[in-house]
């Protein structure tokens, strides 16, 4: 069974009582045990909270959670909910593998969270790890990379990574320099893609040791370009200097402005 929930903020994303139904199911017990798919379409709402909704439509069998916003404005989900939200996913991906073989189903997860605590990353990085070694497709905000997630990153088993900027993200350092990916690390990922990420950023992000070795198709929606001659070329220097190291790219798509025809790459899998 899927589920797609068009965006109606108002009574979806915004409802505090969404969670009575939990009600109709006794003794903790999924209340839609055979759902596969959650997409949520939140329009242009800022802030979401998804810890409710997981917990109503997940259950064992869960292999998709996506939430799409529109391509001018991002989500924002406070870093509690969003713990408490992998929390739930941990347990029944537990269950599952309690119960059934086959071990972990979750397969394609999108989280955007945002925190102002200094632990709030590394708090997100330890909920998210037990999913993140089985995903397959993760879309992420901005905020969430640092030198330890990405070492993580390198070593899962992707093969689609977004990462969305929103431009005004408050961003740590990657420390390149002094980071660390061994050899064969990023092996399976064939989609990257950026989005809404400042050009200076997505430099740094495309420089990550290994990260586009493998990568087939690559996308990167950055700054936008209202004036040529007030556009810093010295980043798109960098940014070709980059790309070229992508010795396996076979589709590049570089997005100057994003609107309604800001379309994403398709999932690969």
């Amino acid at each position: 069974m899927d589920l797609n929930v068009y965006y109606n903020p108002k009574r979806w994303i915004q409802w505090d009582d969404f969670e009575h139904l939990l009600d109709m199911a006794p003794d903790n017990r999924p209340l839609f045990p055979s759902l596969r798919s959650v997409t949520i379409s939140i329009g242009g709402t800022n802030t979401i909270s998804v810890c409710p909704l997981i917990r109503v439509f997940s259950s064992p069998h869960l292999e998709y959670f996506q939430v799409f916003p529109d391509s001018l404005c991002y989500p924002i989900l406070p870093i509690a909910d969003t713990l408490e939200a992998l929390e739930v996913l941990r347990k029944h991906s537990e269950a599952r593998m309690s119960g059934e073989p086959g071990g972990y189903n979750l397969q394609r997860l999108s989280i955007y969270p945002e925190g102002l605590l200094l632990t709030d990353r590394l708090d997100f990085l330890r909920s998210l790890s037990p999913i993140l070694t089985h995903l397959q497709h993760l879309s992420i905000s901005q905020w969430c990379l640092h030198q330890g997630m990405l070492q993580d990153l390198a070593s899962a088993h992707l093969k689609h990574l977004v990462i969305t900027g929103r431009f005004a993200a408050d961003v740590a350092s990657l420390g390149l320099p002094n980071l660390v990916i061994p050899d064969g690390s990023y092996a399976t990922l064939r989609v990257l893609e950026l989005k809404a990420v400042p050009l200076p950023d997505a430099c740094q992000i495309q420089s990550v040791p290994h990260l586009l070795h493998a990568v087939k198709s690559l996308r990167v929606a950055a700054q936008p370009v209202v004036d040529l001659e007030a556009t810093d070329w010295v980043d798109y220097s960098s940014l070709s200097r980059s790309v070229s190291e992508a010795s396996n790219l076979e589709k590049l798509v570089l997005v100057a402005w994003q609107g309604e025809d800001d379309n994403p790459l398709l999932w690969v899998g």
